[in-house]
């Protein structure tokens, strides 16, 4: 895809972008929430939407399953995430490049899958829907390598903040509204309109800051693959860095991927889980990551992420609380409520300490193995919480997902300052 990169060391690229100073924090943050509105719209049309889509055709649930292989690619995106990292058009920029080609690509990809019916070629229309799910997650990996490269160290929180809100905002439109719109129009119209809206990201991608920090590389492609990945894994904290991504969302993950069953089970209805557990639920997502991002401004990831830890846990005591106790909808408002405004603050301080863990030489590529591990956590983890509710029943389920939240919260312990520290060194 046009020339391989230079690296440069993490001081010169920081020196290179900070240069620009006619680049403000308000645009950066527009653009990227544009980007990150696009990055969050194929994910629901490749599960929950797409299964909708799957069981209207009376395909069998043997056979939806298995199209949810049309997801691994998020959690493989480690694997040409170097590709994105060495290759562009020069004219274009590095960044630029994989964004405008991936998202034209998406445009092209859900047009096509659109016009497909799976009764008439399962084959053929999972195939597409792989193509989907490739190019958002190379959409996801070239987005989270300009986050990291144009965001300050000040801006890393609301940045992250901005990059939540837009990513929820988008799974709230391909979901919740996809799935509302479909009791009125056709899955085709439907899939034209998700298609229409990626054009959103084009338009954060031009406007979004052109890091020139790259030059034409004379490495091989072996060792652009190569260094990366020695090193992330052979620096000292290698390890903190992994167990923190690896376990700070598991149990957080498990509850959640078990919410709209557990209210279901709780005698809730549709209407009530539709409106209070989506849309009530994104308005306190998007204010708890707000809330979030002036915090990691504040405090520093490190400590922020120590905190909203204790907080998330809690959430998954909350739904315990619930399944002890009789029905009511105030419960379900509190429960949800409390869950999605943790999840949010959570998130975001994650978010932000992903972004200060990426290597400014091999951004793409760091960003990649951080994101596939955080994506693969959250599949494995929920894999097993249907037999656990099975055994135990709800409320020591959501117990046990609390207690998984722990050893992470005691990992950061050791290593979360005492005191307030600059905001360099969070």
């Amino acid at each position: 895809m046009g020339y391989p990169l230079k690296k440069q060391s993490s001081t010169t690229s920081e020196v290179e972008l900070e240069a620009h100073p006619n680049v403000s924090s308000k645009k950066k943050y527009l653009a990227l929430g544009l980007l990150s509105f696009s990055s969050g719209l194929p994910v629901p049309l490749l599960s929950a939407t797409l299964q909708a889509w799957l069981v209207s055709e009376s395909i069998s649930l043997v056979q939806i399953g298995l199209l949810s292989a049309v997801t691994l690619p998020y959690g493989l995106r480690f694997l040409w995430a170097p590709f994105v990292d060495r290759y562009y058009f020069p004219k274009i920029g590095a960044r630029r490049s994989w964004l405008v080609f991936s998202q034209v690509g998406l445009i092209i990809s859900l047009g096509v899958l659109a016009h497909l019916n799976p009764k008439d070629n399962l084959n053929l229309f999972f195939a597409i829907a792989l193509v989907v799910g490739l190019l958002g997650a190379t959409q996801d990996t070239a987005a989270d390598a300009l986050r990291a490269e144009v965001l300050t160290e000040k801006e890393r929180g609301p940045g992250s903040s901005v990059s939540v809100i837009g990513s929820r905002l988008a799974f709230f439109v391909s979901g919740a509204v996809a799935l509302i719109l479909a009791d009125h129009f056709s899955w085709k119209a439907i899939y034209l309109f998700m298609a229409g809206l990626v054009s959103i990201g084009i338009t954060g991608s031009l406007i979004s800051p052109n890091p020139q920090s790259h030059q034409l590389s004379t490495e091989n492609l072996r060792d652009s693959i190569r260094k990366p990945f020695l090193e992330f894994f052979e620096r000292k904290d290698a390890l903190f860095i992994t167990a923190t991504i690896v376990l700070y969302k598991v149990g957080f993950s498990m509850a959640n991927s078990m919410s709209v069953p557990f209210f279901l089970s709780q005698g809730f209805t549709k209407t009530d889980i539709g409106s209070i557990n989506k849309v009530l639920g994104l308005v306190f997502t998007l204010a708890g990551a707000s809330a979030g991002g002036l915090m990691i401004k504040r405090f520093g990831s490190l400590k922020t992420l120590f905190g909203f830890g204790w907080l998330q846990l809690s959430a998954s005591l909350v739904f315990a609380m619930v399944a002890l106790f009789p029905k009511s909808l105030f419960n379900l408002v509190i429960c949800v409520s409390f869950d999605n405004f943790c999840g949010g603050l959570a998130t975001a301080a994650l978010f932000a300490f992903i972004l200060s863990k990426a290597e400014k030489s091999f951004i793409a590529t760091q960003m990649g193995i951080m994101g596939s591990l955080l994506a693969l956590t959250r599949t494995i983890s929920s894999m097993p919480t249907g037999w656990i509710v099975e055994q135990w029943g709800w409320a020591c389920f959501f117990i046990v997902t609390a207690i998984l939240g722990v050893p992470a919260l005691l990992l950061l312990k050791r290593v979360t300052p005492k005191v307030a520290i600059p905001l360099d060194r969070a």
